[in-house]
């Protein structure tokens, strides 16, 4: 255990001031060292995305095992990332033969797979791409691992959420609490948006995010803001169109960045640590919706609590209600393709 006398603390607040010691004691890097178990799979690991999220989730004290996998292509990267001198264990995985060995007994299974997209591809375009392989790799979860967390990140996640439940229903093993649509990458671009505006630390923004998964469904409450909120329309409506912008979601890095997060917050809640952060549920929080983004508590079991839908200003109640009709098709697509196929 990390011990620290109060002189030495002292030194430290003086030298480097409360950053340091907040990075220091925060739940994501003072972790008690039994944190060694959990075993992620990551399905469509050899993309470019992929590539750069094995890379942050080896690095990761949570992770005991990480196997990677994709249809080909990944040999290479499971050496490379297995050189990092870290406490996770990586194996690898190939091949359709060998997707039953990726699943079994896994923790949290990453959905990946497909194409990221690029503009001017829409949500259509994408979920014509990516349905049939999600739903194949749902069924072979429900029938190998109906017990794990699934995090969708393929797109559009408003479609795949309620795809691969509609798949785990099937064979009756459906559990809404361990479908978690990912949204992290609207969160902190959000963050960095109004951080970057106010030549403020990023690290310590916070604006929430609720409605749909993608850029242009997510509606960020600059009201809710952390650590200020108090924006002029003009300044709101300015950073919201920036925020919003559909042709930002499909950085490489950013989206890395994102997945880790996502799947490092996942685990702190098989840990029983404090886990919260926006996703993508099955909910009855926003009325005509089945699924919704906004700010969820994850346990051991996944979702532990639900927030809600904040107090909202007009501007923010008009926002959402212009992207409901979006989310709603989405999901509706999502359901009905796994009904019918």
């Amino acid at each position: 255990m990390l011990c620290l006398n109060r002189n030495l603390l002292n030194t430290l607040c003086i030298r480097a001031g409360k950053p340091l010691l907040r990075a220091l004691f925060s739940e994501e890097h003072y972790l008690p060292e039994s944190i060694h178990d959990v075993r992620v799979t990551v399905l469509g690991a050899a993309g470019k995305v992929g590539h750069l999220a094995s890379l942050l989730l080896k690095q990761s004290p949570l992770l005991a095992e990480l196997r990677l996998y994709d249809v080909s292509g990944v040999e290479e990267l499971g050496y490379d990332v297995s050189l990092i001198n870290t406490n996770c264990a990586v194996r690898v995985f190939s091949g359709v033969e060998e997707l039953p060995d990726a699943l079994e007994g896994t923790d949290i299974v990453l959905f990946m797979v497909g194409s990221p997209g690029k503009p001017p591809m829409t949500s259509k375009d994408l979920f014509t791409l990516n349905a049939e392989l999600t739903a194949a790799l749902a069924h072979q979860c429900a029938a190998l691992c109906p017990d794990a967390i699934l995090g969708v990140c393929t797109k559009p996640v408003n479609g795949m959420v309620p795809l691969v439940s509609e798949v785990m229903k099937l064979y009756g093993v459906y559990n809404p609490d361990k479908i978690i649509g990912m949204t992290t990458l609207n969160t902190i671009r959000a963050n960095s948006t109004v951080a970057e505006e106010y030549l403020t630390n990023a690290a310590y923004v916070h604006v929430p995010v609720i409605g749909g998964a993608s850029t242009e469904t997510a509606v960020p409450l600059l009201s809710r803001a952390l650590p200020f909120s108090a924006f002029s329309q003009e300044m709101t409506e300015m950073l919201v169109t920036k925020i919003m912008d559909r042709e930002a979601g499909y950085g490489i890095c950013s989206a890395a960045h994102a997945v880790s997060r996502f799947i490092q917050t996942l685990a702190r809640g098989l840990h029983s640590h404090k886990s919260v952060m926006s996703a993508f549920v099955r909910s009855d929080t926003c009325p005509g919706l089945r699924y919704f983004c906004n700010q969820i508590r994850f346990g051991p079991h996944g979702v532990m609590r639900n927030y809600g839908i904040p107090p909202l200003t007009p501007f923010e109640i008009q926002l959402l209600y212009s992207v409901r009709h979006k989310v709603k098709h989405e999901i509706v697509a999502g359901e009905k393709f796994a009904r019918e196929n």
